[in-house]
């Protein structure tokens, strides 16, 4: 098994597709990954997502959004319509991580998703003399 584990923007609009006769959620993606030690250059990675992760991949990312992911390298064979044989490698993503932060995120034009915490609307003084003790 071949690992990869990298961070890079989504570079593509997302679109979620059902497949197969259980409808097995499927997302292809690629994300821009900037070289560790040729800063200039910037490689693109064709990315595979199944299941539960591509539906919470497609739910709370979107082009433009930084995302880690960890996965599998895989490689495909196929024939292309000219009959010649071509092969596709790409990552096969098992995990994902958020590495923005909410403000970053905003910046870029992607709205989180709210977990139903809202900021209190009342605010409360507590002095010395409430206390107790």
């Amino acid at each position: 098994m071949q690992s990869f584990n990298g961070i890079g923007r989504i570079t593509n609009d997302l679109e979620l597709k059902y497949v197969g006769d259980k409808q097995t959620a499927l997302l292809n993606f690629n994300i821009a990954v900037k070289r560790k030690m040729q800063k200039d250059k910037t490689d693109f990675i064709p990315c595979t997502a199944w299941g539960k992760t591509a539906e919470n991949i497609e739910k709370y990312f979107r082009k433009g959004s930084m995302i880690g992911i960890t996965g599998e390298v895989q490689q495909d064979e196929y024939t292309a319509q000219d009959g010649s044989k071509r092969n596709k490698i790409y990552v096969n993503v098992n995990s994902f991580d958020f590495v923005e932060s909410k403000s970053s995120a905003q910046s870029n034009e992607y709205q989180a998703p709210s977990h139903g915490y809202e900021e209190p609307t009342q605010t409360f003084d507590i002095t010395n003399d409430d206390l107790p003790f």
